[in-house]
C-alpha cells in the first residue's frame, strides 16, 4: 500500500497585461531536492520538506527531478530486498512503475509535450521510457565467456520532440566507451576510455561532462561539445554534471589536492570558478543547475548558490536538485520592475520598454522549447513574425514574461 505524506503549498503564477502591456516580473527561483531517509522517498522544495512516501516495507529512493508548473515529477526506485525496479512518481502519487523483472534504475527525468521521459538502466541495456514504454538504446551481450558487456543511460535532455540521451557501454575488464543517442539512434559514439556523466543541449550543441582515462589510466575531466572534445582538467579530476546558462558552460565534480582528497569544485568555460571545500576529506559536487547568474551545486549533502551554503540537509539523502521549468517557472515572491513589453498579443514585432541595459533575449514555447534566441535590435523590438500562432515566454535576464502571437 503507497502511503503519501502532503505538505503541499499553492503556488501563485502572476502576469500582469492591461491594455496589450505585460510588465514582466523579477522572481526568486525555488529549488527542488530529491532524496531519502532510510526508507522513505523524500521532496523538499527551499529546504522544507514538500512530501515523503513510503511503499510498505520495500525502500523508496528519489534519484532525480523535474518540476512543470505546479507539478513534480520524480524518478527513482523501489527495492524489496531483492529486487530494485525503476518507477516514477508524480506530486508524491505513483504514476507507474517501469518494470517488473530484473532490475532497474533511473537516472534522469524530463517532461515535454504533456510526454514523460525516463533514462536509466534495465538489466544489462541502457534504456528510455516514454510515459512507461520501454525502449532499448544498447543491449548488452556476452563478449566472452568471462566478459559481459554492459550498457548504461547516464543522462537525458528533451528538446522539444527530440530526447538526447548520453551514456556507455563497460564490460568486467573496466572498459569503457561512451556514446550519445538522438531519437534511439546513435549521435555522437565511441569515445573510447571515456564515461559520460551528463548532457546539457543549448541551441544546435549538444555538450556532455564526464572523464576520460589518460596514459596513466588516470581519470580526467572533459567536457565534450558535439561529440568532440571541448576543454579537459588535470589528472585526478572528474565531472559528474553540466549547465549551460547565456552560452556559458558550467560543471561540477572534483579535483584531487596534493593530500590526495578529492575537492568538491565548480568550473566554468573550462576555469576553475570556486570550490566548496577545504580538502581536509573527499568531496565532490554531484549535480549543477545555472539560470542567469546564479548558480546552484549540490555537493556533500549541501546545497550551494554562487559558492556559499544554501541549505545544510544534515543526515537526510540528497540524490538531485532542480529549478522549474524555464516555460513554466512558478512565482512566489515578486518584485516589480520597470520592464514592459507590447503589444500583447502581437503579431510581428514585439516591442521592449526598459530602464535596465539587458539585451539578450529567449523565447520559450508552452513545452520548454527554446524557439528564438538572440540581442535586441536598435529598435527594441524582436520580429516575432517567424512564430507559429500560439503562447510563448520571453525572458529577458531575470525577467521572464508571457505573450500571445496571433
Amino acid at each position: 500500500m503507497l502511503k503519501i505524506v502532503l505538505n503541499l503549498r499553492k503556488v501563485l503564477t502572476i502576469v500582469i497585461c492591461l491594455a496589450g502591456i505585460t510588465t514582466m516580473t523579477a522572481q526568486n527561483v525555488d529549488i527542488y531536492m530529491a532524496g531519502s531517509v532510510g526508507k522513505l522517498g523524500k521532496v523538499w522544495k527551499n529546504n522544507v520538506e514538500l512530501y515523503s512516501v513510503a511503499d510498505g516495507t520495500n525502500s523508496v529512493k528519489f534519484d532525480c527531478t523535474y518540476v512543470l508548473g505546479d507539478d513534480v515529477y520524480i524518478a527513482g526506485t523501489i527495492n524489496d530486498g531483492g529486487n530494485t525496479r525503476a518507477a516514477v512518481w508524480k506530486n508524491g502519487s505513483l504514476l507507474y512503475q517501469l518494470t517488473t523483472d530484473n532490475n532497474s534504475y533511473a537516472n534522469s527525468i524530463s517532461v515535454s509535450g504533456g510526454n514523460v521521459y525516463v533514462c536509466g538502466s534495465h538489466s544489462t541495456n541502457a534504456v528510455v521510457w516514454k510515459n512507461g514504454t520501454i525502449t532499448a538504446l544498447g543491449q548488452g551481450y556476452y563478449n566472452s565467456s568471462s566478459d559481459y558487456v554492459y550498457y548504461y543511460g547516464t543522462a537525458m535532455q528533451v528538446s522539444g520532440d527530440d530526447v538526447y540521451v548520453a551514456g556507455y557501454l563497460g564490460n568486467d575488464r573496466s572498459y569503457n566507451s561512451s556514446m550519445i543517442w538522438k531519437n534511439g539512434t546513435e549521435l555522437y559514439s565511441w569515445v573510447q576510455n571515456a564515461v559520460f556523466t551528463d548532457i546539457a543541449i543549448s541551441g544546435d550543441n549538444v555538450y556532455v561532462s564526464g572523464y576520460k582515462k589518460d596514459e596513466f589510466f588516470r581519470y580526467v575531466a572533459t567536457v565534450w561539445e558535439n561529440g568532440d572534445e571541448l576543454y579537459s582538467d588535470i589528472a585526478g579530476s572528474e565531472f559528474s554534471s553540466i549547465s549551460v546558462s547565456e552560452n556559458d558552460v558550467y560543471v561540477t565534480g572534483y579535483t584531487t589536492n596534493s593530500a590526495s582528497n578529492k575537492v568538491a569544485t565548480v568550473w566554468k568555460n573550462g576555469a576553475v570558478l570556486y570550490q566548496l571545500a577545504d580538502g581536509a576529506t573527499d568531496t565532490r559536487g554531484d549535480d549543477i543547475c545555472a539560470k542567469d547568474n546564479d548558480i546552484y551545486v549540490l555537493a556533500r549533502n549541501i546545497v550551494w548558490k554562487n559558492g556559499v551554503e544554501l541549505y545544510d540537509m544534515g543526515s537526510q539523502v540528497v540524490n538531485a536538485i532542480c529549478l522549474p521549468s524555464s516555460a513554466a517557472t512558478t512565482i512566489e515572491k515578486i518584485e516589480m520592475q520597470s520592464l514592459q513589453i507590447y503589444p500583447n498579443p502581437v503579431i510581428d514585432k514585439l516591442f521592449v520598454q526598459s530602464e535596465t541595459d539587458i539585451r539578450k533575449f529567449e523565447i520559450y514555447n508552452i513545452t520548454g522549447k527554446q524557439m528564438l534566441t538572440g540581442n535586441i535590435e536598435n529598435l527594441k523590438s524582436i520580429n516575432v513574425s517567424t512564430l507559429p500562432a500560439g503562447i510563448y515566454v520571453l525572458k529577458m535576464g531575470n525577467y521572464q514574461g508571457k505573450f500571445v502571437k496571433e
